[in-house]
């Protein structure tokens, strides 16, 4: 996880990883991190050893770091550092994961100005920042077709409009047959 504190200019890392022992007996075994910036510079590093032993699931191993004036993540300067998890056995790597790891902190909370019915607005912010979301996302789906639900109401309205115009027609012509009627 990885946040900015209440300045939106130091960065608060912390990372836990859980380790599973998948050989038949206890195993020693060195989890490292490094926090590369940009330019491959190293901005925070650490290491734990640990005995894991066989059979036992998801042994935690956690990392924190406070990191002063980071680059920040936003979506015109998506400034990401790259996390590299090593294991090491017998002081060699084994496994090398790379993550990216982007710094930003997402709050919802109230500001000063009130609505009109005098409760004070709740926004929605990034880095410190408001963002106004405009539209609708819908993510829905027909299980039986694929198709999302829009597309699925979309061809209902349209069904429902050629019906409608098909009985108004209809209506209009009963309606001028009668009408002929009635006169002759």
């Amino acid at each position: 996880l990885s946040t900015l504190d209440d300045s939106y200019k130091n960065g608060i890392f912390n990372v836990a990883i859980d380790i599973n022992n998948q050989y038949d007996a206890e195993q020693q075994t060195t989890i490292a991190y490094d926090l590369l910036d940009a330019q491959g510079k190293s901005v925070a590093s650490g290491e734990q050893s640990l005995k894991v032993a066989h059979g036992v699931n998801a042994k935690a191993v956690t990392f924190k770091a406070d990191l002063p004036n980071v680059q920040t993540w936003t979506s015109e300067h998506p400034n990401l550092y790259q996390l590299l998890l090593t294991v090491k056995e017998n002081n060699r790597p084994t496994e090398v994961v790379p993550y990216h790891v982007g710094f930003r902190k997402f709050e919802i909370k109230t500001i000063d100005q009130k609505s009109a019915n005098g409760e004070p607005y709740i926004c929605f912010f990034i880095n410190g920042q408001p963002i106004k979301l405009k539209g609708v996302n819908i993510h829905e789906h027909n299980p039986e077709t694929g198709q999302s639900a829009f597309v699925t109401i979309h061809r209902t309205i349209v069904f429902m409009n050629c019906v409608t115009s098909m009985v108004s027609m209809f209506t209009m012509r009963l309606t001028s047959k009668v009408t002929e009627w009635v006169i002759t």
